[in-house]
């Protein structure tokens, strides 16, 4: 017998699931109508105020999972449990639940785990009954759980996860000091999917049919707390990849996930000449071609006419490695941080303008994504972005600078989209492969961010990461910055041949890449405004409109394409762009200083600190 004590069980409401309404088809003809059923996972929870539960089902639904808590009460029996748990496929139990249910025998167990095809147990301590399950569960593998604390240790991810869950392969994280205190399993770590400090957290094993999962601790993040500053502290990522990792593998496609992984680099600030600063192009061409990826330089408006022709010539026979998108307008110190959204859409129209007038000087074109200067942006100018009808923004900070924060379910979606219908997108520096390669897990692209300076070596560390990014990534596609946001998108297969697809910029590259005819009803988040159109390859689609969303429906052929658009009437506005003579002299100022200090001085660290002192005192403020 496994424990002793008893519950009554109830069960509350599933969400409304989602319909599905054929609109348009590309292909013509008619799609066979036959769907799948909802991915469904019962959760049996301690009862209405046991959060973890809760925070389990709220996770669970962020992926896509339709998901219901069955609460345990005193003088419940183990049949009476599973009888009542309906239609759902998988199970999610937290031992201290179980517990209260009358005595449980190991063929108990074994019924409860043939019953589903995956199993998902969380939550053990020390006490006998745990110990009982773990030991039939794990066929005597694993002894008990163990509280454990202190020190800084490091969470490794096996070298073998589920194919779901390969961009975390081998990989490894530190937890700070204040977040050491956890839970671990005592035993062989042969089939653990997560250890620390060689203790298993989570482990798999297989019994019959069915998958089972083992999570030690039930520690686990809510998706609609707020958060200031980065959600993805070594924190985060315990509470939160043990239960992905989980849910992608109980539940597979019928989860929310991206299957055309991408990954970009970005260079913030050179212009187009031969050499800039610790920057030469025909080297980075050179490793470009030699390893396949692409990168796209954040290009500041300002220095529209101060490109060399050679390089501008490069730039237009190599269109399938280099592009550019913009960065800033002046480039001054915070200039998209504050002010009033008809100030910041003047600034984001010249910064426009000015692209524009390269564009047809040069025959350079540009993505319409915007790096704002030095990170910083406040919610107008997310606002001031969509009214001029950029495509997208990316930053290595997602926190407007007068914003509330943001819930970790907008920080860890693929792109935030918070602050209006305008995506932001975050990028990373190179220095640490686990967040990265955790963005992919999550759906989103990997965007990756460096300056001339970090070429001081050449093009060996830009090569080393990029190897290293695709070892963790098979299939990753490197592209420029404006085709990774265009093709940003999760999937949820909810048919024999049907998707949802959701994705979030105005202009969405959409395909068909296997070798049958598949539906795809598109999801375009966001409150857009009244008059907005859906189009496929430029024709307007039979479109539903709700609250939160824009959706359509396609049918594509295999291999077929299309290229979706949001039309979004825009309201025009004065252009009042006026800057005095000492705003505008402290820009060129600054400007050409930029580029001194870039060419010259950043070999010497003495000079260079000096640089950035003066640098400050230049900043222009209007």
């Amino acid at each position: 017998m496994w424990n002793a004590g008893g519950s009554a069980l109830g069960k509350v409401a599933r969400p409304p699931r989602p319909v599905l309404r054929p609109q348009f088809f590309f292909g013509g003809g008619t799609l066979n109508a036959e769907c799948l059923m909802p991915a469904a996972l019962a959760i049996v929870a301690g009862s209405h105020e046991q959060s973890v539960d809760q925070k389990l089902a709220k996770l669970a639904r962020m992926c896509g999972v339709d998901a219901t808590l069955a609460i345990a009460q005193s003088d419940g029996r183990l049949s009476d449990l599973l009888g009542s748990l309906g239609d759902a496929t998988c199970l999610a139990a937290n031992v201290r639940a179980l517990s209260m249910l009358q005595p449980i025998s190991e063929d108990d167990v074994g019924r409860m785990v043939s019953a589903f095809r995956a199993v998902l147990f969380y939550g053990f301590d020390d006490s006998p009954g745990s110990k009982v399950l773990l030991s039939r569960l794990s066929a005597g593998a694993i002894k008990g759980a163990i509280p454990i604390e202190g020190g800084q240790p490091t969470v490794s991810f096996a070298a073998e996860l589920p194919e779901e869950s390969r961009p975390l392969c081998g990989l490894q994280f530190r937890l700070d000091e204040s977040d050491a205190r956890g839970v671990a399993f005592v035993g062989s770590g042969d089939n653990a999917l997560a250890s620390r400090e060689n203790l298993p957290l989570m482990a798999r094993y297989q019994s019959g049919e069915s998958s089972v999962f083992l999570i030690a601790d039930d520690a686990i993040v809510d998706v609609d707390a707020r958060v200031s500053a980065p959600g993805a502290a070594g924190e985060t990522y315990l509470r939160l990849a043990p239960w992905v990792i989980s849910l992608r593998s109980m539940f597979g496609e019928t989860c929310w996930h991206n299957p055309f992984p991408r990954a970009a680099w970005m260079i913030d600030d050179p212009l187009l000449r031969r050499r800039y600063g610790l920057l030469r192009y025909s080297d980075l061409v050179r490793a470009m071609d030699a390893d396949r990826f692409a990168t796209t330089i954040a290009f500041i408006p300002w220095n529209r006419n101060r490109n060399d022709a050679q390089t501008v010539g490069l730039f237009r026979s190599r269109t399938d490695l280099l592009s550019l998108c913009v960065h800033g307008c002046d480039h001054t110190g915070g200039e998209f941080a504050q002010g009033g959204e008809d100030a910041l859409r003047t600034k984001a129209r010249l910064a426009l303008a000015r692209m524009e007038e390269m564009r047809n000087r040069s025959g350079i074109g540009y993505d319409r994504v915007m790096i704002f200067p030095q990170g910083g942006f406040c919610s107008a100018a997310m606002r001031a972005l969509e009214a001029e009808g950029y495509l997208a923004a990316a930053n290595t900070w997602v926190f407007a600078a007068d914003g509330e924060g943001l819930a970790l379910r907008d920080y860890f979606d693929v792109a935030v989209t918070r602050y209006g219908t305008c995506p932001l997108f975050s990028r990373r520096y190179p220095v640490d492969l686990f967040p990265l390669a955790f963005d992919l897990f999550m759906g989103k692209p990997a965007l990756i961010v460096e300056h001339h300076d970090y070429f001081k070596r050449g093009c060996g560390p830009m090569v080393s990461f990029t190897r290293a990014l695709n070892a963790q990534q098979p299939g990753l596609e490197w592209s420029s910055l404006g085709e990774a946001v265009r093709s940003a998108a999760l999937y949820r297969k909810v048919g024999i041949r049907r998707y949802l697809v959701r994705f979030y910029a105005n202009h969405f590259a959409l395909r068909n890449s296997t070798s049958g005819r598949l539906s795809y009803e598109l999801i375009r988040a966001g409150r857009l405004p009244r008059g907005t159109m859906l189009l496929g390859n430029g024709v307007p689609l039979d479109t539903v409109e709700t609250e939160s969303s824009l959706q359509a429906e396609v049918v594509l052929e295999a291999g077929e394409s299309a290229e979706i658009s949001v039309r979004v009437p825009h309201e025009e506005t004065p252009n009042n762009a006026r800057f005095s003579l000492r705003y505008r002299t402290r820009v060129a100022a600054r400007r050409y200083l930029s580029e001194f200090r870039d060419n010259y001085i950043a070999r010497n660290q003495w000079l260079f600190a000096q640089s950035k002192n003066l640098k400050a005192r230049l900043t222009p403020r209007q």
